[in-house]
């Protein structure tokens, strides 16, 4: 009888150390900046309108800030990347200009 091995691949492997799970040292940077950001911005906007307006922007921007950032458990891609792989396939060629030739009669 013949013994068949099979290939085991396991699932959910990370390749880089995730201090919270879809956020990496690199994603809470940006968030710690972008946080920072949005502090300065919320200042002012309480000083232009109200505190209610001020804390309604922050925690918008900030919630929006880390859904953009997080990366998704089955696919590791987070929106942030979504977002530059569309760019990078609309500035790509997709028209194709060539003359077919057959090999076999030149």
């Amino acid at each position: 009888m013949k013994k068949i091995d099979n290939l085991y691949i396991p699932r959910n492997l990370k390749t880089r150390e995730e201090i919270i799970e879809g956020l990496g040292r690199e994603e809470i940077i940006q968030i710690a900046i972008l946080l920072a950001i949005s502090i300065v911005f919320s200042f002012l906007i309480k000083i232009i309108f109200s505190l209610s307006v001020a804390v309604v922007f922050f925690l918008t921007f900030n919630s929006a800030t880390v859904m953009t950032l997080k990366k998704d458990s089955n696919t590791h891609i987070s929106v942030k990347d979504q977002m530059n792989f569309l760019l990078k396939y609309s500035k790509s060629q997709k028209t194709y200009k060539y003359k077919y030739l057959d090999e076999w009669r030149l």
